[in-house]
């Protein structure tokens, strides 16, 4: 059976509402952990990173939210620097999509 590569990522959004900044958190839940208030890292394979960039566009309001997702390759997530109370995120979450 092969296996799907996962790769790193890093999602983080801004957002003037409210009611979209709980929207936005509980889908980026769904799929990663949070490393702080709006900025969220996980391991995803493709697919996985493809449906949660398209369920948080589908709550996205084009002229007012920014969401940003950066793929990490696998030198540049071990080049990573956490200073501070930074905990390392932990390995692969299950996910279902």
């Amino acid at each position: 059976m092969k296996r799907c590569a996962r790769h790193r990522i890093v999602v983080a959004y801004d957002t003037p509402s409210d009611r979209r900044r709980r929207q936005f958190a509980k889908i980026a839940l769904g799929y990663t952990q949070r490393v702080q208030k709006s900025v969220y890292e996980a391991e995803l394979t493709d697919t996985q990173a493809r449906i949660l960039a398209k369920v948080l566009a589908s709550v996205a309001h084009t002229g007012e939210d920014d969401i940003r997702i950066y793929p990490q390759c696998g030198r540049c997530a071990a080049m990573r620097s956490m200073l501070g109370k930074a905990m390392p995120v932990a390995g692969p979450r299950l996910v279902v999509a």
